[in-house]
């Protein structure tokens, strides 16, 4: 498996072609993203299996990022019964290395039903009303404490450490440079975060799974009722204080709003340093460490 700074290679069309079910003439790109590509690759039955209700949509997402769980989260999933709100690995047959996965030129290729619908529309939520449905989502995971997760912070002192580290690569290296942080901003980041953002971690605080990018645009809704929504996306979950869920939606879907309090100030250091890990391993572009340095001075705020 060859990596280019923490990205996987990219199969070829031949070695695509080989995955089981795959239909030339209905591949489509859906969605495109640095750690992920995905694509339409049929509209029947996947493999030749009939399908409750006729025909399927089938979906191929590829990883594109080493750092990206979602295979190996779907398939502990399946492997404990499934879950209303995920979309299901189907059964491959022979060929996949295993139920809805299969490697292709060193990159997994994740096969998943793709549900024609909507993303979720959250523009008229009111806050209050964005953090319920956040909520109400969060509890919905707990069957899943268990998947494998892109970080843990259920420790603080590891979540102390891993920002440290990450950006420590946004620190400027003496000079002015406006682009980067200063000494003084990084010292002054990690007294407040060491500071009020504590209690984050109070005895009483539930610590569990989260999605971690939680938004409208990452619910599909086919139709009516709770068992036509899907959760999709789940590149980097995280196990961390369950609040912190709610706050990262609002920081997400509104970055004008200003919140405030530890869990705010929470969720602009954890997607500070995300974007600072990306830059630093496997997405080296500019706009890519500009957000560590903007989500890292909202902290401060």
């Amino acid at each position: 498996m060859s990596f280019r700074k923490g990205l996987l290679e990219l199969p070829d069309s031949r070695e695509v072609e080989a995955l089981v079910g795959f239909v030339p003439a209905g591949r489509r790109t859906l969605h495109e993203w640095p750690l992920s590509c995905v694509e339409l690759i049929s509209s029947e039955p996947f493999g030749g299996e009939e399908a409750e209700g006729g025909a399927v949509f089938w979906i191929l997402k590829s990883q594109l990022a080493r750092a990206s769980v979602e295979g190996a989260f779907y398939r502990y999933a399946k492997k404990i019964g499934g879950h209303p709100l995920l979309l299901d690995l189907p059964e491959c047959g022979e060929k996949a290395g295993s139920a809805g996965a299969k490697s292709a030129g060193g990159t997994e290729w994740l096969v998943l039903p793709y549900c024609p619908g909507k993303a979720e529309d959250w523009t008229a939520l009111s806050n209050e009303a964005l953090r319920a449905r956040v909520r109400e989502l969060s509890a919905s995971f707990r069957p899943l404490d268990g998947a494998p997760v892109f970080i843990d912070w259920t420790d603080r002192g590891q979540f102390l450490e891993d920002l440290e580290a990450d950006l420590a690569a946004l620190v400027s290296g003496g000079g002015e440079d406006p682009d980067l942080l200063t000494g003084e901003e990084r010292d002054e980041l990690f007294r407040r975060i060491e500071g009020d953002a504590a209690v984050c971690w109070a005895e009483e605080i539930p610590v569990g799974l989260l999605h971690g990018d939680l938004k409208g645009d990452n619910l599909l809704v086919s139709g009516p009722g709770v068992s036509n929504v899907k959760v999709i996306d789940w590149q980097r979950p995280m196990r961390a204080p369950l609040p912190l869920e709610e706050e990262l939606s609002l920081l997400l879907t509104r970055p004008e709003s200003r919140s405030s309090g530890p869990f705010h100030r929470l969720a602009c250091a954890a997607e500070a340093h995300w974007y600072a890990w990306a830059w630093r391993t496997c997405l080296p572009w500019p706009f890519v460490r500009a957000n560590a340095v903007k989500y890292a001075r909202m902290c401060l705020r």
